[in-house]
């Protein structure tokens, strides 16, 4: 039951991330990348992990320990190849938009570059 509502959030949490730019307006594209920065400032915090999925991992195994497999996403599982890869060809197609519709925004830019170059680092790492 909780490990279905943790699937749920986090395939909630992706499907935000990923339709953004199409849902909302420029008006908000400061308060989204701070959430992506946050997002990725997290993942540096807990070892290249995602706290969702940890806590989904760990209530399937009471002694799952804190980025020891990161990369195993429970919930991905329960999603197609295509579909996880369309998520997140999403995700960069809508950081890469918030920073050219906010270009003028320095705060806005700065952050989601950031962002970006935080995730090309700990995606280097592997």
């Amino acid at each position: 039951m909780i490990t279905d509502f943790i699937k749920s959030f986090h395939l909630f949490n992706d499907l935000f991330v990923a339709l953004y730019i199409f849902l909302f307006p420029k008006k908000y594209d400061l308060i989204y990348v701070i959430y992506i920065f946050l997002i990725s400032l997290h993942w540096v915090i807990f070892k290249n992990e995602c706290i969702i999925s940890y806590f989904e991992k760990k209530s399937l195994n009471k002694n799952y320990v804190l980025g020891s497999l990161p990369y195993e996403l429970p919930h991905n599982k329960d999603i197609t190849n295509s579909f996880h890869f369309y998520i997140n060809t999403l995700k960069f197609f809508n950081i890469f938009m918030v920073i050219y519709r906010s270009f003028d925004n320095k705060s806005i830019v700065t952050l989601a570059i950031l962002s970006v170059i935080i995730r090309i680092i700990l995606s280097s790492k592997d």
